[in-house]
Order: structure tokens, then sequence, then C-alpha cells
């Protein structure tokens, strides 16, 4: 009976073949270790002949759970969908740090038939045993998690009770870091701009947009947006105060909220670039717009409350005059007259009132931050008087 001979062939295709990058700290993302990461895979898999280069999945958020990282699920949808047969990864310890989470994905894409390789621990789950090594090394790297999380809350901790602040890792805009004290920078007038802008009456989006015409950018350089705006009038640091942990810690693994929390207040903790009466002023605006009052449209100008009637006593509010022109003016006038019409007195125009105050503060323009001294200004027939 004749035989007939078949070779053996094999699947000549080249792998596509990624890896996964991923930095957690702010000291990684510092000295270069994110890039060079990148670098050296990128190298690493175009020099191997078997291999074809199916991308880098990198990123630079820290977390634990795997619902926060966009790239490491983009990958792992990659892989599913056939777009990867191979990944490349340091360590367990920057696959995943929760242990459930990682070994979870890994054995799902094992079970498609996608290949992973860990460096530091030398796992590859092309080999037998490979499971049984993930398992050791994923409960390693998940108690080094959660033994750095306690030590870095017990620092925080100890650090707050003595009122050192770690600028390292916080953010202001108009506030260099040295010494880990907060030091105003050439970004202050636009933070007092802010203020002062938000006071007289203009709405977060309005800000934001005059802002981003003048090529002033947030901290992250990023276009402000009306959370910007808002997240920076709402913030106690530029009125010189420092809170601690505004936000709950949480465990690392679980994601409940840990029992000890840091309650720590510090006043005139740093250089303020506004004043705390302005920066009330806003909180008071800022209410406004959280419980949907129509009062907060108009703003609550800098002014308000300082200005009273030399007939009467009576404060000044600013109103709306029309200019002859088809719109309108500004102008300043005695609640007392304008309700019950028992006053005489004048009204006076703002652009008036503002001539006054520069030529008797010798200030070369009015502001909140130039009059934030100025406790009453009486305004009588012939003169305007400032205390």
């Amino acid at each position: 009976m004749p035989v007939t001979v078949v070779r053996a062939t094999r699947n000549t295709r080249k792998k596509r073949t990624a890896a996964y990058v991923r930095v957690s700290t702010w000291e990684e993302m510092q000295d270069g270790s994110f890039r060079v990461q990148q670098d050296y895979y990128e190298r690493k898999i175009k020099s191997n002949p078997e291999w074809d280069f199916a991308g880098i999945y990198a990123e630079r958020e820290t977390g634990t759970h795997l619902d926060n990282r966009q790239q490491f699920n983009q990958m792992v949808d990659d892989a599913l969908d056939g777009k990867v047969d191979i990944i490349l990864c340091k360590s367990i310890s920057r696959w995943g740090r929760n242990i459930v989470d990682a070994l979870r994905s890994i054995k799902l894409l094992d079970s498609n038939h996608v290949r992973i390789i860990f460096e530091q621990e030398n796992i590859d789950t092309l080999y037998p045993g490979a499971v049984l090594q993930m398992n050791l090394a994923a409960a390693i790297a998940q108690s080094e998690s959660e033994s750095n999380s306690l030590n870095h809350k017990w620092t925080y901790r100890q650090n707050a009770k003595r009122g050192v602040h770690a600028i390292g890792s916080n953010h202001y805009l108009c506030y260099d870091g040295q010494d880990d004290i907060l030091i105003p920078n050439d970004k202050a007038e636009y933070v007092r701009k802010i203020y002062e802008d938000f006071v007289a009456g203009k709405h977060y989006d309005e800000i934001a947009d005059e802002l981003n015409a003048l090529g002033v950018r947030t901290v992250t350089n990023k276009p402000f947006t009306r959370t910007s705006v808002r997240n920076i009038l709402i913030n106690e640091a530029y009125k010189g105060d420092l809170r601690f942990q505004k936000t709950p810690s949480r465990n690392i693994i679980t994601g409940e909220v840990d029992d000890i929390q840091v309650d720590v207040y510090i006043t005139d903790h740093h250089e303020a670039v506004v004043s705390r009466e302005l920066w009330d002023k806003a909180q008071e605006r800022v209410e406004l717009f959280k419980t949907g009052d129509p009062k907060a449209k108009r703003g609550i100008h800098f002014l308000t409350q300082r200005i009273v009637c030399g007939e009467c006593g009576s404060v000044f509010r600013r109103r709306s005059n029309p200019d002859g022109r088809g719109g309108t003016v500004p102008v300043w006038k005695c609640k007392n007259r304008e309700i019950n019409g028992k006053c005489m007195c004048r009204y006076v125009k703002e652009s008036e009132l503002f001539d006054s105050l520069q030529l008797q503060l010798d200030i070369p323009e009015v502001t909140a931050q130039s009059t934030e001294k100025i406790k009453r200004i009486t305004v009588y027939e012939d003169r305007v008087v400032v205390e």
C-alpha cells in the first residue's frame, strides 16, 4: 500500500508584539522613566526577527483598579480582537497591584492564546508553571503596595501635624514651591483678575474665555474651562491658608474610606494673592450659583456695602442708567431714595466715582485689590470722601 508523506509545516507568520508601560509615581514621570521604557520596548520588539511591532500601550495614571486605566483596557480589547499576539511588561506590579484584577486579566488573555512575558519575574505564560509563579509574584506585589501606601499615609499625617506641605505633589496656579513654602509668581495677576471679575459679576465661562484669549493656561498647561475657573475660586490657598487632605484617603485595594483621616487647616500658611474679604465675597457668589439663586447672575461688586449716602447714611446700590446712545452706564444710587423716596441725594456715575478714588488714593486703577483697605466711601452733593 503506498504511503503518502506529509511534511510538517509551522506558522511562519510573525507574532504581533506589543508592550505595556506604566509609571506610577511623580518621581518616575520626572526622571524620564516613561520615555525610556517606551524606547526600550520599541527597540526590543523591532530587533526580534520573529516579531512584528504592534505598538506601545503606555499611561501615566496611577491607580490600582483596572477600570481607571484606559490604555490597559484598550490593550486587552485589541488582544482579544486578534490584533496582538504577545505582550511584554516590565513586571506584574506594573500590570496591576490588585491581585484579583491582575490574575483575572492575565487568565483571560492566556485563554485566548495571548502570550504575556513579565521580564522582572522571568515569567512567560507560554510555559507550564506560569500561573503558580504569577500567583506568588502578584501576592507579593500587592503586599508591597499596601505597605507603601500605609507608609505614605503615616508620613503625610505626621507632616500635617507639623504643618509641612509636600509642594511637589500639589500644583497651584501662580505659586512656586521653595523649601515646602508657596511663593507667588508672575501669574498672580491672573488669579486676582479671576476673583475680581467673578465678584464684579462675570460668569465662569466668560472668565475662562477671556483668559484663553490672553493666552493664559492652567497649571497643567491646558485651556481654562468653567470647572478650572471655579476650582481656583474655591481654593483657600489663594487667601494664604492651607487645608490638608481635602478628599478622604481610601484603602488602596478595597477603595473603602480609611478610619483615620487628617483634619488640619492652617491659616496664614503662605503669602496670599487675594484678600480674605475678596475671597469671602467670591464664596458668597459661588454658593448662589450652587443654589440656583438668580442673584448670582448679577455678581457682588467689590465696593458693595462700602458706599454710603452723605445725606441719610443709607448704602448705595449699583444700578444701570441709559447713556443716551441706546446703551447703559453703571451708576450708584442711594437705597433709601430708590425704595422710599425719602432722600434727595444725587446718584453718582461709576466712572466719576472711580476718577475720584484714583485721585485720592493715587492708584493707577480701581480694583478690589487696590481698594481693599477702604472702609467707607461717603457721597455728598459736591464731593466724595474716602475713609
